[in-house]
Formats: structure tokens, C-alpha cells, sequence
């Protein structure tokens, strides 16, 4: 992080949210601590700069604080973002689901009600390098919900695998029943490494900083919450691993936006 470039960044932010926005509203932004190890979680996701420069203008104005946001790896790769939201110190956070890629063959589960976890191929190849322990398999979309999925805990050969869990039950007019019990196609993501960012997030706030984390892991405009990610819970308990009296605070904030697609 660059402080007088965060500040410049900050100060122009604000003037475009004053421009587009009626009014920004903190209610309770008083509680947030001055100083020590802090962890800002804030839901709902609804845009993925938006929400972001307006916690990074509340935080400086009210707290006085800089705070360094994670942010998807994949948008670190642009080439402008990628070198501003890297100079303004966020960490860069590495998604399987950036990696999902579509698999050959189908899947079907040969005994669904004794044993669920069991997933047979046809045409497929489960040793290859796109499927591995902890990896996920995903199977197709349905409707706006997102896809189900689950992780690989055992590859038994190239057309047959375990699962950690077994998928979720459908109802018998549900568009996965049939598939699942009959063939369906099918996408695979691989497990992703986190012990580099996790080092650097306990690093940042053992030190005393200030770290914002999205829980819902991507960016949506549906009313409801999407199933929060394990990383809030895994940040705090590693970094009260490394100092038990750091004095870690965090903080929920609820995000709403009223008409946020105009002026």
C-alpha cells in the first residue's frame, strides 16, 4: 500500500460518489476501533468496485482508517485496475470458480440412496491433471441458483470417484433428478492454495491493520445472502493462532443500496 496514493485514491472516489449518489448513510460507524487489528465483513455483495470505495471512504473519514480489501485475483489481472487496487493495498485472493472449466464425458451416481457419494463417469477421465483431491465437481446450472457442488475427497479411477458430501437431494420434478441418476454433463474446478494470502492477511493485521473481506465470495443483485465463505472464520482464528492478544475486532456491515442503477 502507498498511504498518499490510498488518500488521493479515497478523495477522488468521494467526489464520484457524491456525484452519483444522493446520500451515503453510516449508521453505527462510530463503533469501528482507531487502532488495532481489525476485520470488516460486509454483505450484501452487490458490485465489486462499488461496495469497496464506499467502505474505504466511511472507514477514512469516520475511523481514519486505510484498509486493504481482498480482491479476486482475476481482477488484479487488469491492467489498470490490477495496478491501482494493488497500490492501494489489496490482497489478491485466487477463486477455483474463476478456474471452472467444462469436463469431457458425463456423471451419474449408480446408487444415490445407499451410498451418495459414489459418482461414476461415462467417457470421462478422473485422473487426469483438471481433477485432484479437493477439487470440486459442479453440476449444471439451473435456473439463477447457483450450481451445485462438491468436493472430490477420493479418485478411484478414471471413471469413478468419492465425494467429501453428497449432492444435495431433488425432488423428483426437479431438472437434475433424472440427469443425476442417468448421465448429466458436468463442470470441474481445482483446489486452490490459499497459505500464501492467508500468511500475508495475518501478517497485515497482526501488524495492527485493517483488512475487508466480501464473505459471500462474488458480487450479485439478488435480495437474499449467498452462502458465506470459510475464509472471515479461517483469517481470525489464524491470526489469533500467531498472537492470541492482538485484540482482533470484527465487524459486520450490512450494505443497502436504494435505486443503485441511476442517479
Amino acid at each position: 500500500m502507498i498511504p498518499w496514493l490510498y488518500d488521493l485514491g479515497v478523495w477522488i472516489f468521494t467526489l464520484c460518489l457524491d456525484i452519483f449518489f444522493r446520500e451515503v448513510y453510516s449508521r453505527g460507524a462510530w463503533r469501528i476501533p482507531k487502532r488495532g487489528p481489525v476485520i470488516i465483513v460486509a454483505a450484501p455483495h452487490a458490485n465489486q468496485f462499488v461496495d469497496s470505495i464506499l467502505l474505504m471512504r466511511i472507514l477514512k473519514h469516520y475511523a481514519g482508517r486505510r484498509t486493504s480489501f481482498l480482491i479476486a485475483e482475476k481482477s488484479m489481472r487488469e491492467p489498470y485496475i490490477g495496478t491501482m487496487a494493488g497500490c492501494m493495498g489489496a490482497l489478491p485472493v485466487v477463486r477455483s470458480m474463476d478456474h471452472v472449466k467444462p469436463a469431457k464425458g458425463e456423471i451419474y451416481l449408480p446408487d444415490p440412496d445407499n451410498d451418495p457419494t459414489l459418482v461414476r463417469g461415462r467417457g470421462t477421465d478422473f485422473t487426469s491433471d483438471q481433477f485432484m483431491v479437493g477439487g470440486a465437481i459442479i453440476l449444471p446450472r439451473v435456473g439463477k441458483t447457483s450450481p451445485e457442488q462438491q468436493a472430490i475427497e477420493e479418485i478411484l479411477g478414471p471413471e469413478e470417484i468419492r465425494l467429501r458430501k453428497p449432492f444435495k437431494k431433488f425432488e423428483k420434478d426437479h431438472p437434475l433428478y433424472e440427469p443425476l441418476r442417468k448421465g448429466t454433463p458436468f463442470k470441474a474446478a481445482p483446489h486452490i492454495d490459499q497459505s500464501k494470502m492467508f500468511a500475508s492477511v495475518y501478517s497485515e493485521l497482526v501488524a495492527g491493520g485493517c483488512i475487508g473481506i466480501f464473505p459471500e465470495g462474488g458480487s450479485h443483485d439478488r435480495p437474499s445472502l449467498l452462502p458465506l465463505k470459510a475464509g472471515v472464520a479461517i483469517i481470525a482464528l489464524g491470526t489469533l493462532a500467531q498472537d492470541p492478544n492482538c485484540g482482533l475486532s470484527i465487524i459486520p456491515c450490512g450494505m443497502n443500496y436504494f435505486h443503485p442503477n441511476k442517479f
